[in-house]
């Protein structure tokens, strides 16, 4: 398969995109968990693409981002851990025979592993779009704006779900969770929600204050 060309913004990132590429590097190699780094670096490639007036819309999400997210994974050689102090051919094994140990197969196995977090894109990109459907007037209650939680909102705007808030320094994501659906949550755990948001604020947004959340 033809690998996608990467736009300029992705081939030569920004500062921040690079940090972001390289603790991404880092948690695969201590975790070993491809899919996870996947799962942030294609969140990692939904804020650049928006950033520089990308729309995101279901057709984008499942074609375009996907592709650019694969190919960077591709380029970053994601799927390559530490090779450590050995010195001898690079191979493993299968069965008792030696095999290449960079799978030709890595972009179809990257969109294999990318589907549950594309799914969940898709998911809260519909449901943010309730209430919004053409020709139709939407009872004041049914407006993103009043309905959705704050953090709701803020996770969208980055692509985010809450297992990406994790990642990014937040609470577990079941304490996110609970907190969207109106519970009470501890002081610490708020504190490091907004901190992990205000890592990474879109452009054209500000940073939030934790004396003053938004509504």
């Amino acid at each position: 398969m033809e690998q996608t060309a990467l736009p300029e913004y992705l081939h030569k990132p920004s500062e921040e995109m690079q940090k972001g590429l390289v603790q991404i590097r880092a948690r695969r190699l201590r975790t070993r968990d491809l899919t996870a780094a996947l799962e942030e670096l294609f969140s990692l490639v939904v804020k650049e693409y928006v950033g520089h007036g990308g729309v995101l819309n279901e057709e984008t999400l499942n074609g375009e981002i996907v592709d650019l997210a694969v190919a960077l994974a591709i380029q970053s050689d994601l799927d390559k851990t530490n090779p450590g102090p050995y010195k001898g051919p690079s191979a493993m094994f299968r069965g008792g025979v030696p095999v290449a140990t960079r799978s030709t197969g890595a972009d179809f196995d990257f969109r294999i592993r990318l589907r549950r977090k594309v799914d969940e894109s898709v998911a809260q990109l519909l449901e943010g779009s309730c209430g919004r459907l053409p020709g139709r007037e939407p009872h004041r209650e049914a407006e993103p704006s009043q309905r959705d939680h704050w953090l709701e909102r803020e996770l969208r705007l980055r692509g985010w779900s809450t297992l990406d808030l994790q990642n990014a320094g937040g609470p577990e994501r079941r304490t996110s969770a609970k907190y969207i659906r109106g519970e009470k949550i501890i002081n610490a755990a708020l504190k490091k929600i907004v901190d992990a948001l205000n890592s990474h604020v879109p452009k054209g947004s500000s940073e939030i204050n934790i004396n003053n959340l938004p509504s």
